[in-house]
């Protein structure tokens, strides 16, 4: 094959993915005129490769509004990457005895770019914090959330630094962080205590603690934390008991992760 139709495969395929890669939970449908703007392609090029992404069952098009959203083969792809995540596989377990132990919601984040991602979300049978935004698969703020906080805490101090740097420290309640030096701060208490408190600073009358899971090297891979209503926990309870079972899963985690 001539190297310039190898050029242009490869350009089809990364306007594809440009195109894939504008699909979001918070943006889950797009019209051809829309995913022209937001990726810069010109609209025969996007329907073009709307056509064969339809084709091919990674996209699909909504009849009531003629719009487009991400298809099965995307969600296939997405389940056997969650499936073979072994950190997941190994957690799961824990974060479900947690849960039912505690009555409260339980949450698994790992770091992507300068978010925390959702791997799982475990709600408790009898009281669960429904009224959370969080939702496997969704992305955290890093500044203002407990699992968030954690992840950002315990990276190597060049790439802690290099995303501090970039970070948006968005308000979202009076108590979220928005000074970067008071979040440094934050990040060197939490990293002294080995844990992350979140009061109300993402959502209001919604807390959490959060603590580290460590892989066999001793890097920090993940958080997990406990949510609740902040009517319903005292603090000391929050920092007591709360924390430490807490902290006993995310060793025990830890463990299954290779960590000594």
């Amino acid at each position: 094959m001539p190297s310039g139709n190898r050029g242009y495969i490869l350009t089809s395929v990364e306007k594809a993915l440009q195109i894939l890669k504008s699909f979001s939970i918070s943006s889950p449908t797009f019209s051809l005129t829309e995913l022209s703007k937001v990726t810069g392609l010109n609209k025969t090029t996007v329907l073009r490769i709307l056509r064969t992404l339809e084709k091919h069952k990674f996209l699909e098009e909504v009849p009531e509004n003629s719009k487009y959203t991400i298809g099965v083969e995307v969600y296939k792809l997405g389940s056997v990457f969650f499936h073979n995540l072994d950190l997941e596989k190994k957690a799961r377990p824990h974060l479900i005895k947690l849960a039912n132990e505690l009555k409260k919601t339980i949450h698994l984040c790992i770091l992507n770019e300068a978010k925390a991602l959702y791997l799982d979300k475990i709600e408790s049978n009898e009281q669960a914090v429904r009224i959370m935004t969080s939702k496997r698969g969704a992305h955290a703020s890093l500044h203002c959330t407990g699992v968030g906080k954690t992840l950002l805490a315990f990276q190597r101090d060049a790439k802690r630094e290099a995303i501090l740097n970039n970070l948006e420290l968005n308000r979202f309640t009076k108590n979220t962080i928005t000074d970067r030096n008071v979040l440094k701060k934050e990040l060197d208490k939490i990293q002294k205590q080995g844990y992350a408190l979140d009061l109300e600073e993402r959502e209001d009358d919604v807390i959490c603690i959060a603590a580290p899971v460590r892989n066999m090297n001793g890097n920090v891979i993940a958080s997990v934390s406990i949510s609740g209503l902040a009517h319903q926990v005292p603090k000391k309870t929050l920092k007591g008991i709360y924390k430490e079972r807490l902290l006993q899963a995310a060793h025990t985690i830890s463990k299954a992760m290779g960590h000594a």
